[in-house]
């Protein structure tokens, strides 16, 4: 049968051996019979081996206990000890190898199955728990963590070799808190002490961030927490994960400063500045923003931005909003007025850019700057402009602007009544071709 268990029968006793031998094969097995140790040894190297029936005394030569020996040193098989002995000395011949039992022979074949199919089951449990204690250990060496256990009642520690390693510890080293302590940085050594006594007395999950000194000076973070078990009200055990989180506490200075750094600038900027989120709820403001529109944060925060948005200007400004906030990453810019809270307006340039990859998110960034005296400048230049160009266009006078090369640039109406010359038969032409001959030497002396 292809999923035959194939069972090593090792007896020294022939007689003995085909009679286990039939017994085993009216069970459905498979037997592969050894009369010595080496033997057996030499089988297991060479054979395909599920269980080992294993006789302890095998006359003379290597016994059975040492065979077993040899054989688990490069094989996983589960053995199971046969003997016609029960004497304390022969019974603890096997406690030191790692067996599945021990049956006294001639008990019959019901009890030799059951022991049997037990071994089987033990050994399958054994298999799993070694596979997944290696599976916990590569995560807890890949995470950089280490379990730990704490018999509260007896004062023992249990440590991972994960554990040793995180704290830099020989792992001879006594588990406990004195080589703990001597690990912990002594700045923190009292409140990391002090937070697990009051997880145990609060009856409370413990949560502890402290560092360590490693050996070679290094400096690291620890991130430890653990689970109380009381007893009759009084903690029994405390157990729970060391994790190295040096990495993340970098991220997160690394992160403070540059935060630091960017609220300086902010704060300190000339133009005003906005976070709001996609439904355009303001979330920040810079200090320079009230200069703008007068409006202090408690006033604004929590409120939409474009409350304050010119009625006029409200369509462009809705349809920036929405393009910068559909397209992530990509600035958009404007010129708006914004209500002041004096109720007069305020031109502002602004520039808005969504800073996160979900539309449906929004974290959108808006720099404003005060144009208004720009604007108030290029509307006062727009009027002198339309006086001056009243004023020469209603002249008698003839009046032209034109370059250094003569170039004509503006001709005013007066000019067609003295020469008759519409403006677009004169506009780009040299202001010295209607000019006599004769006059045009002294046109360009003066």
């Amino acid at each position: 049968m292809a999923d035959e268990k194939m069972i090593l029968l090792v007896e020294d006793e022939a007689i003995i051996a085909m009679n286990e031998e039939r017994m085993l094969r009216g069970e459905g097995y498979g037997v592969v019979l050894a009369f010595n140790g080496e033997n057996a040894i030499s089988i297991a190297d060479t054979q395909p081996i599920d269980l080992i029936l294993m006789d302890i005394d095998l006359g003379k030569g290597m016994d059975g206990t040492a065979a077993a020996q040899q054989i688990l040193s490069k094989h996983d098989i589960p053995i199971l000890f046969l003997s016609s002995h029960t004497s304390p000395e022969m019974v603890e011949k096997t406690e030191k190898i790692t067996s599945y039992g021990y049956v006294v022979k001639n008990t019959g074949i019901t009890v030799l199955a059951a022991s049997i199919k037990m071994a089987f089951k033990l050994h399958a449990a054994r298999r799993d728990l070694l596979r997944a204690h290696e599976k916990l250990s590569l995560a807890l060496e890949s995470g950089r963590a280490g379990t730990w256990d704490w018999d509260i009642l007896n004062n023992t520690f249990d440590w991972s070799p994960e554990f040793y390693k995180l704290f830099g510890l020989d792992p001879a080293a006594e588990a406990g808190f004195p080589a703990w302590t001597a690990a912990v940085h002594p700045e923190d050594r009292e409140a990391a002490g002090q937070r697990i006594q009051d997880a145990l007395d609060a009856h409370l999950d413990l949560e502890n961030e402290y560092r360590v000194i490693l050996p070679g000076g290094a400096v690291r973070w620890i991130r430890a927490t653990g689970k109380t078990y009381y007893q009759d009200g009084r903690p029994a055990r405390m157990a729970g994960l060391c994790t190295d989180i040096t990495e993340l506490k970098q991220i997160e200075e690394a992160r403070r400063k540059s935060e630091a750094k960017f609220r300086a600038v902010v704060e300190n900027s000339y133009d005003g500045i906005i976070f709001a989120g996609a439904d355009a709820i303001v979330t920040y403001r810079s200090p320079s923003y009230a200069r703008i529109n007068g409006f202090s944060n408690e006033e604004r925060l929590g409120r939409s931005g474009l409350e304050t948005i010119h009625p006029d200007d409200q369509p462009q400004v809705s349809a920036a909003w929405d393009l910068a906030i559909q397209h992530p990453g990509q600035p958009c810019t404007f010129e708006a007025r914004l209500r002041h809270k004096d109720g007069s307006w305020r031109w502002v340039e602004a520039t808005m850019q969504n800073l996160l990859d979900d539309p449906n998110l929004g974290q959108v960034l808006v720099a404003a700057r005060d144009i208004t005296p720009r604007k108030q400048a290029e509307e006062a230049l727009r009027k002198s402009e339309a006086r001056f160009r009243t004023l020469v266009e209603n002249s008698n006078d003839g009046v032209i602007f034109c370059q250094a090369d003569g170039t004509i640039l503006f001709r005013s109406p007066s000019l067609t009544r003295i020469n008759g010359f519409t403006f677009e038969e004169r506009i780009g032409r040299s202001v010295t071709d209607v000019i006599h001959p004769q006059d045009r030497e002294k046109l360009s002396r003066q």
